[in-house]
C-alpha cells in the first residue's frame, strides 16, 4: 500500500512538474561563479530538485543502509529463537 501511495506521489510530481515547465517557458540566465549560463526554468529547477535529492541520499543513505542490515540480522535472529522455542515446546508437549 506504501509502494502504490509513493509511485502515485512520484507521478502527481512529474506531472506538476511537466505543467510548471510548459507555462514557464522563459530562460533564466544563472551566474556559476566560473561563468555563467541560460536555461530554462523548469530545467533549473529540475537540476536543484535533483541535487537536493542527491545530496540526501549522501547524507542519510548510509545510516538507512545500516538500519536495514540490522533490521535484516534481527529478523533472521527472531526467526531461529522462534523455532528454537517451537522446539522446546513440541519436547515439553511429549
Amino acid at each position: 500500500m506504501l509502494r502504490l501511495l509513493l509511485i502515485i506521489l512520484f507521478l502527481v510530481a512529474v506531472a506538476a512538474g511537466g505543467s510548471f515547465s510548459y507555462h514557464n517557458p522563459q530562460p533564466v540566465v544563472v551566474d556559476w561563479l566560473v561563468q555563467s549560463s541560460e536555461q530554462p526554468l523548469g530545467v533549473l529547477l529540475l537540476g536543484a530538485m535533483l541535487a537536493g535529492f542527491l545530496l540526501a541520499m549522501l547524507v542519510l543513505g548510509p545510516a538507512w543502509w545500516v538500519q536495514r542490515v540490522r533490521i535484516r540480522r534481527l529478523q533472521k535472529s527472531l526467526l531461529r529463537q522462534s523455532g528454537e522455542l517451537d522446539s522446546l515446546r513440541a519436547l515439553g508437549s511429549d
